[in-house]
């Protein structure tokens, strides 16, 4: 298995703390949390504040952690997601990552 780490010395303090609250708002909005082959989802309340807030999540996720692949959609039937998937071993980096409650 290929060993993953986010890069991040490439976020000031002030962005790696407001990562930080986004990612502790993104598991407290979560309706669900959905294991996907590749990795994770979460389905979010359809709330435009929360979209914007979300695609600021992903926005500064994705500048430390470039190898994990991001998705946010607000389909149709006012379903919002979050979509975090990668290359194998990044499922299980994103368990430990994204997914657990203490992250610091």
């Amino acid at each position: 298995m290929t060993t993953f780490a986010c890069r991040i010395d490439t976020l000031d303090p002030h962005q790696r703390r407001r990562q930080q609250e986004l990612l502790a708002l993104m598991r407290r909005s979560a309706q669900s949390q959905d294991e996907l082959t590749e990795g994770y989802a979460f389905r979010l309340p359809a709330d435009p504040v929360l979209f914007q807030q979300a695609a600021e999540w992903v926005s500064l996720e994705r500048r430390c952690c470039p190898f994990v692949q991001f998705a946010l959609e607000w389909k149709d039937d006012d379903s919002v997601w979050v979509r975090f998937t990668g290359a194998p071993g990044v499922k299980e980096f994103l368990a430990a990552e994204i997914l657990r409650a203490d992250r610091s």
